[in-house]
């Protein structure tokens, strides 16, 4: 071998074991057999305080997101390509909304993706020819009630879609009873699927919060706001649909603040907006607490705010983006493991990198259970919110 081929040969293992290095260097370790590793680079705002990262969504493969700027009335989509995220389409804004971003969603395929602007409607748009068209007319509350828009939720197919109206009046006269619709699309229309589902009292505000199976044949809706304090969960049986088990009970005040349903509709996650984190899972005809998590010293206020799923690896994943300590708003993701069930406690965790970050506001997970993306509101002083997306690896054996 000449000189020439050997210099060669000693660039390329130099090369070699500077990315495995750089690979490793990358790889963050939350807890044996969990790791996350970056992709792509982080995604920042552009604007000040637009709050870009209050809301975020991801598509089943983990290579499309949508992320929401909802004080710029904007929503941007993303894609992986060749280790960078690239803005797929145009900017999706709307001129007369306020709060547009205020909740997103996106299909497995990531080619539908659904915004809802707080009070002022739910748009759901297609990629189609290198850019973002409407699918369908918007769902606007002249025809929905007052509140459509602060939740909304895709199925997988991104052909069926759940929305509440959290204010709307129900068909008996009901002042502000609030409403939840699951709608389908066809032959290029939104079409409601089943009943409307409405509260019973003045003032229940039922769908401030709600979860939709993947499969879109479940739906929970909660009440969290009014006395009665209700969440219920509900199953299509190919006309209508009908409540499925008994009224879930809440714990305390506020119980499903927010709230989340997995994948396969057989388990529910209730926030209360004060530390605690109810799980709720169907067993035999109903619905039990199974477990329970509080928040202790380290979980302080807003701890619970962010939660998912990973159903995949039955891991549960909570936030505290303000973490109100000596590091006020850096903000922590915790992660659980859901097979311990006798003893729920943090198997570790994953902080922010700046005061003020307020990093885990948002967090949403692929279907398949491998990628992450994080959303955080403000990532300095100068009120810059960022996002995140890992690989998530789990080998619990």
């Amino acid at each position: 071998m000449n000189i020439k081929a050997i210099r060669l040969a000693a660039l390329y293992f130099s090369l070699l074991l500077f990315m495995n290095c750089s690979d490793a260097q990358n790889v963050i370790e939350i807890s044996a057999g969990v790791k996350l590793k970056q992709l792509g680079q982080e995604l920042t705002g552009s604007e000040v305080d637009d709050e870009f990262g209050r809301r975020v969504a991801i598509n089943e493969s983990g290579t499309i997101i949508i992320v929401a700027a909802r004080e710029a009335d904007q929503a941007f989509v993303y894609q992986l390509a060749s280790g960078k995220w690239k803005q797929l389409g145009q900017t999706l804004s709307c001129a007369h909304c306020r709060w547009f971003g205020f909740e997103v969603d996106i299909a497995d395929d990531g080619k539908t993706v659904a915004v809802g602007s707080e009070s002022e409607g739910v748009y759901i748009f297609a990629y189609k020819n290198g850019t973002w068209v409407p699918k369908g007319e918007p769902l606007l509350p002249n025809k929905y009630g007052y509140g459509i828009g602060r939740t909304l939720e895709l199925s997988g197919s991104g052909d069926l879609i759940a929305v509440t109206a959290y204010a709307a009046t129900s068909k008996e006269g009901v002042v502000e009873a609030g409403a939840a619709y699951v709608l389908e699309f066809k032959n290029g229309a939104w079409v409601q699927k089943g009943n409307a589902l409405y509260g019973d009292l003045a003032g229940q505000q039922m769908g401030y919060a709600m979860g939709f199976s993947r499969d879109g044949k479940r739906l929970v809706i909660a009440s969290p706001y009014h006395s009665f304090r209700s969440t219920k969960a509900y199953q299509f049986d190919g006309k209508t649909w009908k409540q499925l088990g008994s009224d879930i009970n809440p714990k305390e005040k506020k119980d499903g603040w927010r709230i989340r349903m997995n994948d396969e509709g057989n388990e529910i996650l209730a926030y209360n907006g004060t530390k605690r984190i109810y799980l709720h899972s169907y067993q035999d005809g109903d619905w039990e607490a199974v477990r329970f998590q509080e928040g202790n010293t380290r979980f302080v206020q807003d701890y619970g705010y962010g939660f998912e799923f990973v159903s995949a690896s039955d891991l549960l994943l909570v936030s505290n983006p303000a973490l109100e300590d000596a590091e006020q708003g850096v903000g922590e993701i915790f992660f659980f493991d859901l097979q311990k069930k006798d003893n729920l406690q943090p198997i570790g965790s994953l902080k922010g990198d700046n005061h003020k970050n307020y990093f885990g506001y948002e967090l949403d997970v692929s279907s398949d259970g491998k990628k992450l993306v994080i959303g955080s509101m403000g990532i300095d002083e100068k009120g810059l919110g960022s996002v995140k997306v890992f690989e998530l690896v789990v080998d619990k054996k």
